[in-house]
C-alpha cells in the first residue's frame, strides 16, 4: 500500500504554527515600525540633496567694499540690483537665496583700483563665487544679469573748514558767538569739490528757539549743512557741533532818507572820465538789524566802474550797500535795490 503525501494544507499549518508565533511576529512588527520611518527619512533626505541646477535670485543688492580709505568708489548709474541664477542643493537653495535678498551680497573691489581714476568694470559672477554664504552651502552662481558692473573711482580729499551762522541768522553778536568744535572736517571724492559751488559749512540755526531770547544760549547738538547739490558725496565729521549764541535783541527797521552813491573805478578811468550818475544819491532806503547797529548806522551805496563800461551810456549798474554787520536791507523795501543808470563821460584838456 503507497504512503498517503500529505496534503498542501497541511504543510502550510505545519509552517504556520513554527513561523506565525507570537514572538515572530512581535519581532516583525518592532522591525517594521523603525525600518519603514528610516525608508521615508533617506528618501525625503535624497529628495532634498537633488541638484537644481537653474534656480532663480531676483533683484539682489550689490554692496561694493573698498578697504583703501584714500580711493572712493561707486557704482555708475542707479543702484546696483542684479538678478542670479544659482546651482546647488535644493535644500539649500532656498535659504541662502533668502539671505541674499535680505542682506545683498558684499563685493571687495579693492584689489581692483590699481593706480589712477577713472572707470573699472567688475565681473559680477567671479565676484560673488566666493561669498561664503555660497561657498558653505555647497551653491555656484551660474549667470548673472547684469553680467558686469562699472564703477568710478577717485581720490578722496579732506579739508578743515571752520563752522560759520548761516547768513540769514542776523541777530547774533559775532564776537560773543562760537562753536564747539570752531573746525570740522569735510570728506569726499575729489570731483564732488571741484562740483561744488561753496564748501562752506553752517550750523542749522535757522528757526531754533534760542534765536528768540536775547542773551547768551547754549545749544546742543546742532546739526550741520553744506549747500550741496543733491547726491553730493561730501560728509561733514562731526555732523553736529554745540553752539554758545549771543543773541542780540530782536531786530528794528529805520528809514533813510538819502544815501549817496560812491563811485570806485581804476584811476586811470578817473582821470579821463567822470561818471555821471542818475540818480545822484538813493531816497528813502530801509535797514534793518540790531538796534544799536540801525540807530547808528552810516550807509553808503557803491557804484563799481571797470574799463569794460568805457564808451557806454546808460549803463545799468546794481549798487553794493555798505551796511555795519548785522544790518541789511529791509526785505520790505526793495526799492533800494533797483539799478542806477550811468555814463562815462570823457574830460576835457581843461579839467
Amino acid at each position: 500500500m503507497t504512503p498517503q503525501r500529505p496534503s498542501r494544507f497541511a504543510a502550510w499549518q505545519r509552517w504556520g504554527r513554527h513561523t506565525l508565533t507570537r514572538e515572530k511576529i512581535l519581532d516583525n512588527l518592532k522591525s517594521f515600525l523603525w525600518v519603514a520611518p528610516l525608508t521615508v527619512l533617506i528618501w525625503i533626505y535624497a529628495e532634498r540633496e537633488q541638484s537644481n541646477n537653474d534656480y532663480p535670485v531676483n533683484d539682489v543688492s550689490i554692496k561694493l567694499v573698498n578697504s583703501d580709505p584714500s580711493r572712493f568708489v561707486e557704482v555708475s548709474g542707479a543702484p546696483p540690483r542684479v538678478n542670479l541664477t544659482l546651482s546647488g542643493p535644493q535644500s539649500n537653495l532656498e535659504n541662502v537665496a533668502n539671505q541674499l535678498a535680505a542682506d545683498g551680497i558684499p563685493i571687495d573691489v579693492g584689489n581692483l583700483l590699481g593706480s589712477g581714476n577713472g572707470k573699472r568694470s567688475v565681473s559680477v559672477v567671479d565676484r560673488i563665487q566666493d561669498d561664503p554664504r555660497l561657498r558653505n552651502a555647497g551653491i555656484s552662481v551660474v549667470t548673472s544679469t547684469p553680467t558686469e558692473l562699472t564703477i568710478n573711482v577717485d581720490a578722496m580729499r579732506s579739508q578743515r573748514v571752520d563752522v560759520q551762522v548761516p547768513p540769514t541768522v542776523t541777530n547774533l553778536d559775532m564776537s560773543k558767538t562760537h562753536f564747539d568744535p570752531k573746525q570740522v572736517l569735510i570728506s569726499g571724492p575729489e570731483s564732488a569739490f571741484k562740483e561744488a559751488k561753496s564748501l562752506a559749512v553752517y550750523a542749522a540755526l535757522v528757526g531754533s528757539p534760542a534765536l528768540n531770547t536775547p542773551g547768551p544760549q547754549d545749544v546742543s547738538d546742532v546739526p550741520l549743512k553744506m549747500d550741496l547739490a543733491d547726491g553730493s558725496q561730501i560728509t561733514i565729521s562731526p555732523s553736529t557741533v554745540k553752539a554758545h549764541l549771543e543773541v542780540l535783541s530782536s531786530d528794528i527797521t529805520r528809514e533813510i532818507a538819502s544815501v549817496p552813491i560812491v563811485v570806485t573805478a581804476p584811476p586811470k578811468v578817473l582821470q579821463a572820465y567822470y561818471v555821471d550818475v542818475q540818480p545822484a544819491s538813493i531816497a528813502n532806503v530801509w535797514i534793518t538789524g540790531p538796534p544799536d547797529q540801525v540807530q547808528n548806522a552810516t550807509v553808503e551805496a557803491e557804484l563799481r566802474v571797470t574799463n569794460d563800461d568805457i564808451g557806454g551810456s546808460d549803463l545799468p549798474r546794481q549798487l553794493k550797500y555798505d551796511l555795519p554787520d548785522g544790518v541789511r536791507l529791509s526785505p520790505d523795501h526793495q526799492e533800494a535795490l533797483q539799478p542806477v543808470k550811468f555814463t562815462l563821460v570823457q574830460r576835457t584838456s581843461g579839467g
